[in-house]
């Protein structure tokens, strides 16, 4: 083979194995909303369900793994201290 040859293999194998290490990256993210909760699910290799949930944010796993989502019941909210809530009542006085 000519040192031209041996070059362009070179590229090659490693263009190749640097975009295998970028997809199994990408797939190994996954995301959460502040507003759920989720068990990790490996459903491709080992069938196996996490016995931790886990709270909204981004987090890593096996490459394809899924969460199974469920709803967090509790969901805060900022109400400024100079704000009347009982301004917009209803309510007779």
């Amino acid at each position: 083979m000519s040192p031209n040859n041996v070059k362009y293999a070179t590229c090659g194998i490693v263009a190749v194995i640097l975009l295998t290490v970028i997809i199994l990256l990408a797939m190994s993210f996954k995301k959460l909303e502040s507003t759920e909760y989720g068990l990790q699910y490996n459903a491709h290799y080992t069938k196996a369900l996490a016995t931790e949930a886990k709270s909204g944010g981004l987090h890593v796993g096996p490459p394809g793994f899924v969460f199974i989502k469920f709803p967090s019941t509790f969901i805060t909210a900022d109400i400024p201290e100079n704000s009347d809530i009982s301004e917009n009542s209803d309510d007779p006085e």
